[in-house]
């Protein structure tokens, strides 16, 4: 479209005037080819794949990472926020949850879900039930001609502010794109799968480095879990 655009200005400069032929002339030529240029560009720039393998503690401290971000969905995401995540929550200088919640956030509450049950963290059904929670919440969201509003009140599901962005409602019909082929695979799925001898493991291990275990107690189990941890790697 580019080279069409150009040579219908080209003919309209030598149409209305031809004073500025010679100055034009140059832009609408780099404008015409403009397509060759950044083709050229993007394939003298082509990056090979890289064939890399992640190390053993490397896929440990990003297993971590991932059930540590689900922790914030698991605690944060109750009836009492209708099912939808909180925006953010402050720890200092004082505990704070901030009440509000877009689509965006809407999105990223129904993926982490799914990525809790592809993670063995939740079950089938747990991962069933909270997607059925929020849908049903938003259904009883306030719209203005079926948009949704950009922020909503989590406690009263009031709109805090009246406009959509277009930016957030995107993010929230990607998110629901991938969660529907999630859900059409699900009935077809394994009802038990070796992955959640994995997420058990995630899970045991944040929970001793967390010292959500007492030491004393852990002291006293020392031979008991390392047997578990080492069945659970097995």
């Amino acid at each position: 479209m580019s080279e069409v655009s150009a040579g219908l200005l080209f003919a309209l400069v030598l149409l209305l005037t031809t004073n500025l032929t010679v100055h034009a002339t140059p832009l609408l030529l780099l404008w015409g080819i403009s397509p060759v240029i950044v083709w050229q560009i993007g394939k003298s720039h082509q990056m090979k794949p890289l064939k890399t393998r992640l190390s053993a503690e490397e896929l440990k401290f990003l297993n971590k990472l991932c059930r540590k971000t689900w922790e914030y969905f698991a605690t944060f995401v109750t009836p009492e926020e209708h099912y939808f995540p909180p925006d953010n929550y402050h720890e200092l200088p004082i505990a704070r949850t901030a009440h509000y919640t877009s689509p965006t956030n809407i999105g990223f509450g129904l993926l982490a879900n799914l990525s809790a049950y592809d993670f063995a963290y939740i079950s089938a059904e747990e991962f069933r039930k909270r997607t059925q929670d929020t849908l049903m919440s938003l259904e009883k969201l306030e719209k203005y001609k079926g948009h949704l509003y950009n922020w909503y009140d989590t406690n009263t599901l009031s709109p805090s502010r009246r406009c959509i962005s277009s930016v957030d409602s995107g993010n929230l019909m990607a998110s629901l794109i991938v969660l529907r082929q999630a859900l059409l695979q699900l009935p077809d799925s394994k009802l038990f799968e070796t992955k959640i001898f994995a997420g058990l493991l995630t899970t045991l291990e944040l929970a001793l480095e967390e010292n959500e275990i007492p030491k004393n107690f852990y002291d006293r189990l020392e031979e008991t879990i390392g047997v578990l941890r080492q069945a659970l790697r097995t």
